[in-house]
């Protein structure tokens, strides 16, 4: 959490130095560290993004998400427990966030194929979990998207939709 506070807070190399901290001590810890690997992945991945090393913040994305989407084993505590407690975070909240963050994150490497799949999957998460705020930023994502892919009517629109969303 350190690394994203630092990331919003504009701070250059403490999300790095955060994140990869965050990323050592979820790793020694193993299977039940998983849940929490996750997250620091994913605070690892933001201080890729504030220095602007969009490869390394996908490739760190993208192994957040392969976690994400494998089932824990049977004799780990169920994360939602855990969340309740303080512990690791809902994950399906954490997949819909991740999701969506990988989706930008493949629009500034230019990969506009995977940003669209991402966006189209986030979109269809947040929709599922009824969650207004996921889905206006979404829509707004897709509309930078079509924004860099020149598709300037179609931006505006997503724009428009996600401020009406939003208010």
């Amino acid at each position: 959490f350190a690394a994203f506070l630092a990331y919003f807070l504009g701070h250059a190399a403490m999300p790095l130095a955060f994140g990869q901290k965050a990323v050592a001590l979820a790793e020694s810890a193993g299977e039940e560290g998983a849940p929490l690997l996750i997250m620091a992945l994913s605070g690892l991945s933001a201080g890729y993004e504030m220095i602007g090393d969009y490869q390394a913040a996908f490739a760190t994305h993208e192994r957040a998400l392969q976690l994400l989407r494998q089932p824990f084993p049977p004799q780990a505590e169920s994360p939602t427990a855990k969340t309740a407690r303080g512990g690791a975070p809902d994950l399906a909240l954490l997949l819909g966030m991740t999701v969506m963050t990988q989706g930008g994150i493949a629009i500034e490497v230019g990969d506009y194929s995977s940003a669209q799949r991402y966006r189209d999957e986030s979109l269809t998460l947040a929709r599922t979990a009824n969650d207004p705020f996921r889905m206006a930023f979404t829509i707004c994502f897709l509309g930078n998207l079509a924004y860099c892919q020149q598709r300037y009517r179609e931006a505006h629109a997503h724009y428009e939709q996600s401020v009406r969303l939003l208010r």
